[in-house]
């Protein structure tokens, strides 16, 4: 007989077996029905996930086998879940945003020297439109002392020469330091978050997909180290150029750059939504994307099962509508950011047009030179150019708190099982355990054995009269897996009871 169990992982499958096995007996035996129509009956209830609990005829409707494999954890799990989807909804905290730079605290010296690098190259790029405009006066000025003009003209842009290599020094610095310290981010948030998973109990894996966890140390964590890193590097140099340039315009002239500032409010107020709106999306994606990898992990490592009940075709259909769905998710994204980028550019172009139309009378009417007006024309463009960075910088941001949020839920969970104990070896003198297993609606027993040690550090694996069973200590002694329950023993340890290790 075949049940079934395609997309049950590791334990769950032993464990359904024996649910089902139950199941098939019980209506068997009740019922004088043959085995096809049993199989039908318990394989039909198991897939809609109503089971009778083994044992008391009630019917279990805890979702799935693994939850209730585990159900003194479960509850916690839950309240996560629903803590970090309505987090999700909210618009950006600052207690987000510090937390998620508290994972960058171990490269803020190589941090500082890249905003140091920044600073210096931002201040050489926006001297280029004043450079720019002084060189045109000069030009335009030739026409009456022409020695002169040539030889100024060639001392400063000997200056504005030297000028700019010393600002190409400094972006080098900024994006060497910058991308080394993302490297560095990245490995320390995996190696943290990959811990954490390691000290969880082994009903959290049965919940946790393989292919979910790995794509938690993949994407996710690289989108977090990205948003610390150069993300946060364009964020600052356009907020350096942004006021540069606000202040440049400003000082070239008050009429004009009220004439541009009227349109950035605008601008602004749409990146702030336009943030919000693509950090829903990113958790979206990057969850439905999980799905996707457990599935594909599910089904490759289990590949052999999927052959056997010919479900090859149904499994491709399986994941063809998860990527389809992954897909429309995408187009979303991709529909709010052409809206917004064409919002952007057109808000720019609008800019540059009223500047253009304002400052061409104004030259006419000898109120401001040629030189001046390029150099105004070149600081709203830079400033235009640094918005749509910023606003870029903001879109980054929020999808690195969304991918964080999703890392914080499982560094944050305080696993049931511990793992740290005692020092030094255990001497039991006789042990009994059981596993849970049916036999005639009575729970039997599947190892006994007499006296024994466990050594520190070492794995301890004995062979009782009815099964085999192990003990595992992780990590020193007094952390067994706990995979059974101590129902009767005697032993010498320096505490009270072995179930507390």
């Amino acid at each position: 007989m075949y049940i079934n169990l395609i997309g049950c992982t590791g334990a769950s499958r032993i464990l359904s077996k024996h649910f089902v096995n139950h199941s098939l007996r019980q209506l068997s035996s009740a019922h004088g029905k043959s085995c096809v129509g049993s199989r039908h009956s318990a394989t039909k209830r198991f897939r809609n996930r109503e089971l009778l609990i083994p044992g008391t005829g009630n019917q279990w409707t805890g979702g799935t086998i693994a939850r209730y494999a585990s159900s003194k954890s479960i509850t916690s799990d839950v309240a996560n879940e629903e803590k970090v989807a309505k987090q999700s909804k909210l618009k950006l905290q600052s207690t987000d945003v510090k937390r998620l730079l508290g994972f960058a605290k171990s490269e803020r010296w190589n941090i500082a020297g890249g905003v140091g690098c920044l600073i210096i190259s931002s201040a050489i790029t926006m001297s280029v439109p004043f450079g720019l405009g002084k060189i045109l006066d000069i030009i335009y000025s030739s026409s009456v002392e022409t020695g002169m003009a040539k030889e100024k003209l060639d001392q400063f842009c000997l200056i504005l020469g030297g000028i700019f290599l010393l600002g190409g020094l400094a972006n080098f610095g900024r994006v060497y330091l910058f991308s080394n310290a993302s490297l560095r981010i990245t490995k320390d948030i995996r190696a943290k978050v990959y811990s954490s998973m390691l000290n969880q109990e082994a009903g959290w894996f049965d919940r946790k997909g393989t292919g979910e966890l790995v794509n938690r140390l993949s994407s996710d964590t690289y989108l977090v180290g990205n948003s610390l890193s150069m993300n946060l590097s364009d964020g600052l140099r356009s907020t350096a150029m942004i006021m540069a340039g606000t202040g440049m315009m400003i000082y070239t002239s008050p009429h004009l750059a009220l004439v541009g500032m009227c349109i950035v409010p605008c601008v602004a107020g749409g990146a702030v939504v336009y943030g919000r709106y693509v950090r829903n999306i990113t958790r979206e994606l990057m969850d439905k994307y999980a799905d996707i990898m457990k599935i594909g992990e599910e089904r490759l490592g289990n590949v052999k099962t999927v052959k056997v009940f010919c479900k090859e075709r149904f499994e491709k259909q399986l994941f063809s509508e998860q990527l389809i769905d992954a897909l429309n998710i995408g187009y979303r994204e991709t529909k709010a950011r052409a809206s917004f980028y064409g919002m952007t550019g057109l808000s720019g172009n609008i800019i540059i047009l009223s500047v253009l139309y304002y400052g061409g009378t104004m030259v006419n009417n000898s109120e401001m030179t040629i030189g001046a007006l390029t150099s105004f024309i070149l600081y709203a463009g830079y400033t235009a150019i640094s918005i749509g960075g910023l606003s870029n910088f903001y879109t980054e941001l929020n999808k690195g708190v969304g991918s964080a949020s999703r890392l914080w839920e499982i560094i944050d969970r305080k696993y049931t099982i511990p793992i740290d104990g005692l020092s030094g070896n255990i001497i039991i003198l006789s042990v009994l355990y059981y596993g849970g297993t049916m036999v005639n609606n009575s729970e039997m027993t599947i190892g006994a054995l007499t006296s024994f040690i466990l050594y520190a550090g070492y794995t301890a694996i004995s062979i009782g009269g009815l099964s085999n069973f192990y003990t595992e200590l992780n990590k020193g002694v007094g952390s067994a897996s706990r995979l059974w329950e101590i129902i009767d023993r005697k032993y010498t340890i320096p505490i009270d009871e072995i179930k507390r290790l």
